[in-house]
């Protein structure tokens, strides 16, 4: 096989041996030809079995060491070779990959037991194959004993078809040779080409250095010309492809960017095209990846600015709703009709916020985790955003001012594709040739190439290599990340530990070793001798395997990375690595040669049952008995190859049961997504657009923003009802002139009937309280009884707003318009008919103010009033004593409005490099005039505290003055070490805990007091467990510092850590779902918005779980 560098070495070498009787005529002739084709004599004649191997010759030495390879690999060949001859005979597997059963070979003499897993159903076949040799000798004169670890790929176009790759092995040697020795070589047409033996007191090498790895490249499917045509991969034509990727059973997803498709192929190599439902339509879909939920995430990259273009949009590849699209992110819209958009395109180009603020405009590479998308904005307010699972979109990294035509620090040109690390850092392409990252603590650096406008190609560490327009990237999980050089027509991969960058595949032209006179083209082949043309994407299946797209081949190519075949497992990582008593979850694990991943032991108590392996990752359904100890403990996981037991500074942690007797529970929604006009019925029936921000006027009162619908509504028990229209009634009733009773009619068409019933047909002016309440007993059981609901559990009621009739309106608040009311929030200390509460009316970028007229100081119960404008969008609205707080994520403020002066502070708090969303406050202590606030921070994934001392804020982050590290995701425990997704709103009980919607983490988590009171002993003691049970997923500098921190009993930090961080109910793995019961079992799929309430003890928290677009209630005994 001429194609690869190395075979000319190999075959030097071969041709100049003595004829040596170590090849054997066997089985698969076509495989022992270039074996024969040496100078090797027929074989001896077969020796009869015997108990053991053959009597040990002399060692191997270097005189001998080609004669040495060529017995090895007649061992090799003759023992694989049957092997090869069954799977050739043999009905496709199912899936990519299938796990392969022991079978033996027998040889002239003793066994070879073959297993491993094996990849038949892509072009070139993959094996990883264990051999274990038990005194086998292929020809009666050489026997080998011991273990082969065999990893290659079998081009069956050739004649012969011959393995290429790598084994590593462990043999005690009989026969010609002897001794013991440890094997590490590389064969190329079937023949070793490279090969290193080491044993007592030898250190031997033939033929160069085997190599860490090696690559085969094929054509998956295209024929290298633009067009549009589905069914067999070589007939198949794509037009500019962009994007890729790869779902868990190996079929292939591929962005068809210029025919405005998705197209997949299927494990038998048949190109289809996936058909597109519903309104919105692809244009230029450009990046792909996989959510949890098994959706496609797609980027579309259409301008973003229309009300009809969806930049960012899930696609349902599976099932009966196959070609579903549902937005993450639409276009924008205008401010009421106006003509002007709501994101100002002239100035922003892009706008974060939720639709129909948010814009994303030329959105190209994707990085999806879980529910959330991180996305490479290429022009038009170029950077790097992160779009949460509700929709809400971010700026992490802005590099809309220095994405020039000139290449330095200060231009270091716009991104194009992005992935995301271990320890929350992303790597990005950039437009100056180079890739960089932006770490956790936002500092930003050039990982590999050297920011400039020369396009060059050159391998090395750091600034040393160049590259030419890289594009795409794909991040293993470890410490590999691929890259692909577009306008160099490589794959390139940088070790993100030491900065190194090596050339995965494609020829160099007119250099030394390589068989090319162009570095671009269309041919297949091992890596060295493979051709690419304009490479743009890159995206790796569970097998470690690479798939790239190429935007000038128009073609799909396939890369067997055929790796080092050490196969001991190893596990670096697992999340969750947290759990309580009796919670269930799905366990991610993360390391090294996983594929044949048997069992994980996690101790007493824990039952993991493996569900999905591969080579670098694997997951396992795991449930944590409710009397397991608690307490850290080590991971044992099991392979077909070996054992690995997890080190003391990687352990996973079984935390106390602190949520027995809670349950969760559905009261409102049906999960549909259909718009509800109706203004009241069954809360069970009723839908929600977009259930927002909540506020819980008492446990029977829960007030919901939907900005979708443009109105607030309020979900009641026939308590709260009645108390509703008490209250209506009574304000009706003092005779303000105001047509309230006209508005309650207009809605509910019975109350009129029960007036009259009540003698009150002219109306209930002047009317007394006891008359008032029976006649809204009565006007809520007509309701009820209208409905057939018997005695109506829960209601959705009108309070404020037209739906879906945006305007600035004020007035009645059952009159009034809102545009996009993203929260709500009643004051402490008004109640009843003269309540005050306050709206972030977004759209309109103001706070409105119902029950109590700003500008005239006074009181105006059922009123809404207008305030003057915040800075930009307030989200969030929490109100303190004489002024309201709202958040202003798209200005990282938070902003504060008088109520005694109506004067907006637009900058009261800054919060660092931060999207505040959701806000609340707390009196932290009542014998001082400090006072808190809490903001909730998805993108620093963070919960500040904001503590007003005499008018000035202090801006505190509840995880302490600690360099940011990662331990895993959605982590339970001491506040610096506790770990959230994306933290969207934020609740504070009376007795000071502060409940969390964490979005990322798809669950509803508490911060509170550990309870270790002075104990400053015990509580250093269990820090310094917390410490020791993950150090390996602490960085150094942070290590450095918490270990400082402990021995000097630092006061900050000890005072941030006494607070403890638990999940109350759903997932401690970050799965979304939905399910009500025990919170341990309850699911949810991307909470945003929570209220609390109390009955004596016994709390009670509201949750608007938006991804499911129901309201859930949450009782805490």
């Amino acid at each position: 096989m001429s194609r690869s560098p190395n075979t000319a070495v190999s075959r030097g070498i071969l041709t100049r041996l003595t004829p040596f009787p170590f090849c054997h005529r066997n089985l698969v002739p076509a495989l022992l030809t270039l074996l024969l084709a040496a100078g090797c004599p027929p074989a001896a004649a077969p020796l009869p079995d015997g108990p053991g191997g053959l009597p040990p010759g002399p060692p191997v030495s270097q005189e001998t060491m080609a004669h040495f390879a060529v017995g090895l690999d007649a061992a090799l060949v003759n023992a694989i070779a049957p092997l090869l001859d069954a799977l050739a005979s043999s009905p496709a597997a199912p899936n990519a990959y299938a796990r392969l059963d022991v079978t033996d070979v027998p040889g002239a003499i003793g066994v070879a037991r073959i297993s491993g897993a094996i990849g038949t159903q892509r072009f070139p076949a993959r094996y990883e194959l264990s051999i274990l040799f038990d005194a086998y000798s292929p020809d009666g004169v050489t026997s080998f004993d011991g273990p082969i670890e065999f990893n290659f790929v079998l081009d069956e176009t050739l004649n012969p078809p011959v393995p290429y790759g790598l084994y590593r092995g462990s043999l005690t040697l009989g026969g010609t040779f002897g001794g013991s020795v440890a094997l590490h070589g590389m064969t190329a047409d079937g023949l070793t080409s490279a090969l290193r033996v080491t044993g007592d007191g030898i250190d031997l090498l033939l033929g160069g250095e085997p190599p860490a790895f090696l690559t085969y490249v094929s054509t998956l499917a295209g024929t290298g010309e633009p067009g549009f045509a589905d069914g067999p991969g070589a007939e198949a034509r794509f037009d500019t492809p962009s994007g890729i990727a790869v779902d868990r059973d190996g079929v292939v997803y591929v962005a068809d960017t210029n025919n405005g498709a998705i197209r997949e192929i299927g494990l038998d190599g048949m190109v289809s095209t996936i058909p597109i439902l519903g309104q919105h339509q692809l244009e230029q879909p450009f990046d792909l990846g996989f959510d949890s939920k098994g959706k496609l995430v797609v980027s579309d990259r259409v301008s973003g600015h229309g009300s009809d273009d969806a930049p960012l949009v899930r696609l349902t590849v599976r099932g009966d709703d196959r070609g579903a699209l549902t937005p993450i992110i639409s276009g924008t819209d205008d401010y009421l009709d106006s003509g002007f958009p709501l994101c100002p395109i002239a100035t922003h180009h892009s706008c974060d916020g939720r639709s129909p603020i948010a814009s994303l405009p030329w959105a190209s590479g994707i990085d999806v985790q879980n529910q959330s998308v991180l996305v490479a904005q290429s022009a038009l307010g170029a950077g790097l955003k992160l779009a949460l699972p509700d929709g809400y979109l971010m700026t992490v990294l802005d590099l809309a001012a220095v994405a020039g035509t000139v290449c330095d620090e200060a231009n270091p040109g716009a991104p194009a594709d992005l992935a995301r690390g271990n320890n929350g850092e992303i790597y990005f392409t950039t437009g100056c040739h180079a890739v960089r990252v932006s770490e956790a603590d936002g500092t930003v650096r050039t990982l590999a190439g050297r920011l400039q406008t020369e396009l060059e190609f050159a391998d090395g560490f750091g600034e040393d290599a160049r590259f030419s327009y890289p594009k795409g990237l794909a991040f293993d999980g470890e410490r590999y990340l691929y890259v692909a050089d577009h306008t160099n027509c490589a794959i390139r991969r940088i070790d993100v530990e030491t900065g190194e960058t090596t050339r995965v595949a494609g020829c160099r032209a007119h250099t030394a070793g390589f068989e090319c006179n162009n570095d671009c083209g269309l041919r297949d082949g091992p890596g060295d001798y493979a051709l690419f043309e304009g490479p743009q994407n890159v995206a790796l299946d569970r097998w470690g395997d690479l798939y790239v797209v190429e935007s000038r081949n128009h073609a799909v190519r396939l890369i067997r990375i055929i790796a080092d075949p050490f196969r001991e497992p190893s596990v670096h990582r697992f999340d969750p690595a947290v759990m309580q008593q009796g919670e269930t979850g799905t366990l991610t694990i993360r390391g090294r040669n996983l594929a044949s991943l048997e069992s994980v032991d996690l101790g007493e108590g824990i039952t993991v049952s493996v569900e999905v392996a591969g080579y670098q990752q694997a997951t396992a359904a795991i449930t944590v008995a409710e009397d397991a100890p608690p307490g850290p403990r080590r991971m044992i996981v099991r392979t077909a190859f070996g054992v690995f037991t997890t080190p003391e500074d990687l352990q996973f942690t079984v935390l106390a049961d602190s949520r027995g007797g809670i349950q969760v529970e559905t009261i409102a929604g049906t999960g549909s997504a259909t718009p509800d006009t109706l203004n009241y019925g069954l809360a069970q029936n009723t839908t929600f657009a977009f259930p927002g921000g909540m506020h819980a006027v008492s446990p029977d009162r829960l007030l919901v923003a939907d900005p979708v619908e443009q109105r607030i509504r309020l979900i009641a028990t026939r308590v709260g009802a009645v108390e509703e229209f008490f209250e209506l009634m009574v304000y009706a009733a003092s005779g303000t002139g105001v047509d309230v009773l006209g508005g309650v009619l207009g809605i509910f068409d019975g109350l009129q009937r029960i007036l009259d019933n009540f003698g009150l047909g002219a109306g209930i002016v002047g009317q007394g309280e006891d008359v008032l309440r029976d006649l809204a007993e009565a006007a809520v059981d007509d309701i009820c009884n209208t409905l057939g609901a018997g005695d109506c559990t829960w209601l959705s009621l009108p309070w404020a707003g037209l739906p879906y009739a945006p305007g600035t309106t004020d007035g009645f608040r059952l009159s009034a318009r809102f545009y996009f009311p993203t929260d709500v929030w009643a004051s402490p200390t008004q109640f009843g008919v003269n309540s005050r509460f306050y709206v972030a009316d977004t759209g309109n970028q103001t706070i409105r103010v119902v029950g109590y007229d700003v500008e005239h100081q006074q009181d105006a119960p059922m009123q809404v009033f207008t305030t003057d404008r915040q800075p930009d969008y307030p989200f969030a609205v929490t109100p303190e004593n004489t002024s309201v707080y709202a958040s202003v994520p798209s200005s990282m403020l938070l902003s504060q409005l008088s109520l005694n002066s109506g004067a907006v502070n637009g900058d009261y708090a800054a919060i660092p490099r931060g999207v505040p969303l959701g806000i609340a406050t707390h009196d932290s202590d009542s014998a001082t005039d400090e006072r808190s606030a809490f903001v909730a921070d998805p993108l620093n994934a963070t919960i500040w505290r904001v503590v007003n001392n005499n008018g000035v804020a202090e801006i505190k982050n509840i995880r302490g003055d600690v360099p940011s590290f990662v331990i895993g995701d959605c982590v339970d425990g001491p506040a610096t070490f506790a770990t959230w997704g994306a933290p969207m709103d934020v609740a504070v009980a009376q007795d000071g805990a502060v409940y969390v919607a964490d979005c990322g983490c798809n669950s509803i988590r508490v911060i509170k007091d550990a309870g270790f009171g002075k104990d400053l002993d015990g509580l250093v003691g269990s820090l310094r467990e917390f410490v020791a049970s993950n150090q390996s997923r602490i960085s150094a500098e942070a290590a450095q510092r918490i270990e400082e921190n402990l021995r000097l009993a630092d006061t900050e930090f000890l005072d941030a850590n006494r607070f403890t961080v638990t999940t109350l109910a759903g997932s401690t793995d970050g799965q979304p779902g939905y399910r009500d019961g025990p919170a341990a079992l309850a699911r949810f799929n991307s909470p945003t918005s929570i209220a609390i309430a109390g009955i004596g003890e016994v709390k009670v928290v509201f949750v608007a779980d938006t991804g499911n677009r129901r309201i859930r209630r949450i009782v805490i005994p």
